[in-house]
């Protein structure tokens, strides 16, 4: 037994230690992957057309002011039909996702520099132009401060007949919850770069519906639809593909969900 043991010892110690990376190498490597990935704009890309579709739907003159949380691809085709376009959020990077966020393009547009997570702190909430429309997409669910505080900094941008849109991800689609059954975590570990962690919260209808009610917003419309693209392996694109009936029948399975919100002229 002792000479069995001995020998395993030998065998171990000749294996080769695994390379442990380090703090600053692992947030390299996170931020490299991120700036070299190049899906974004397909991924995203029936999401912005119904973006844009309902925005000229909201808000169809184009004397309107209308603000971006984010400098996004989006922000050009705001551009090219509102007169009075800002963009809020982190200082533009050179690159993020694969696209050109840089203000190179939209030299014209103003940019608001706040971090949403510091409404946290309302004496440091910016003066923000009165709005038509504010155009809050794909970001609540990264934030990681109380979204309340985040809406009600929003708020105070909206003119009386404005409107906010806010997107996010169904915190309930199906593909979540057949993960959830099968003892599979359906959300994604937080990232390793600050400046983009990835999903914090993501939220349910019922529960934007609560926010919006808290911070004296009534609710315009609400929808959920599917507008995000394809990704992965061909297992995780034939289980997309096979869930498309089912979310079709049943709207609260789809992956995707947009709410207007306006302000409640008793809230005031």
């Amino acid at each position: 037994m002792e000479q069995t043991n001995q020998s395993q010892g030998v065998s171990e110690a000749s294996v080769p230690a695994a390379e442990v990376l380090t703090a600053k190498a692992l947030i390299a490597k996170c931020e490299t992957e991120l700036a070299s990935y190049s899906g974004y704009l397909e991924f995203h890309r029936e999401r912005y057309e119904y973006l844009w579709r309902l925005c000229k739907r909201l808000v169809p003159q184009q004397r309107a002011t209308v603000i971006e949380v984010g400098r996004s691809p989006f922000s050009a085709r705001l551009v090219s039909h509102y007169a009075e376009v800002y963009t809020l959020g982190l200082p533009p990077r050179d690159n993020e996702f694969g696209t050109l966020t840089t203000e190179a393009p939209m030299p014209h547009v103003g940019h608001i520099v706040f971090d949403l997570n510091e409404a946290q702190r309302p004496e440091r909430w910016p003066r923000l132009p009165r709005a038509d429309l504010v155009c809050f997409a794909e970001t609540i669910e990264h934030l990681h401060t109380a979204p309340e505080l985040v809406l009600l900094f929003l708020r105070t941008a909206l003119k009386a007949s404005g409107y906010l849109v806010c997107q996010t991800p169904n915190a309930a689609a199906l593909h979540k919850r057949l993960k959830l059954l099968l003892g599979l975590n359906p959300y994604e570990r937080l990232r390793l770069t600050q400046e983009n962690p990835g999903h914090i919260r993501e939220y349910t209808k019922k529960e934007l519906h609560e926010l919006g009610r808290t911070v004296g917003f009534r609710v315009v419309f609400h929808q959920y639809a599917d507008y995000l693209g394809l990704e992965g392996g061909r297992l995780k694109r034939a289980a997309e593909l096979c869930s498309r009936l089912p979310r079709a029948l049943y709207p609260p399975f789809r992956r995707g969900q947009t709410i207007v919100y306006a302000i409640d002229e008793h809230s005031r």
